[in-house]
């Protein structure tokens, strides 16, 4: 609509802000707008301290090892008997029609 460029296009929110919001709450909003963005920052800041620690010290390395050895031990204790839903639908459709509803040699009124 208008080429005004990230400046322009924040202008005209925070005009649009001041007149929706009033200029009596403008401080108090944007001191709210402030703490989260500041505990989102400080939030972030931890997880990647601890990724790198993790990283560094060659821990994650090994809990993913670790991780994708249990998820394949549990994969093999699943037992081969267990069929998926739609294996059994399979199954019970060949049940249904390799059986006759009523005998060849009877007629059926």
């Amino acid at each position: 609509m208008f080429d005004l460029g990230s400046w322009g296009e924040f202008l005209i929110i925070a005009m649009a802000a001041l007149i929706l919001i009033g200029p009596k709450e403008m401080p108090g909003l944007l001191k709210t707008l402030g703490r989260w963005i500041y505990r989102a920052k400080k939030t972030f800041r931890q997880f990647r301290q601890t990724y790198d620690t993790y990283l560094q010290e060659g821990e994650l390395e090994e809990y993913i090892k670790d991780t994708n050895k249990k998820v394949l031990e549990e994969e093999k204790e699943i037992p081969q008997t267990a069929k998926s839903s739609s294996q059994r639908k399979d199954d019970d459709r060949k049940k249904r029609t390799s059986k006759a509803p009523f005998d060849k040699g009877k007629d059926v009124k």
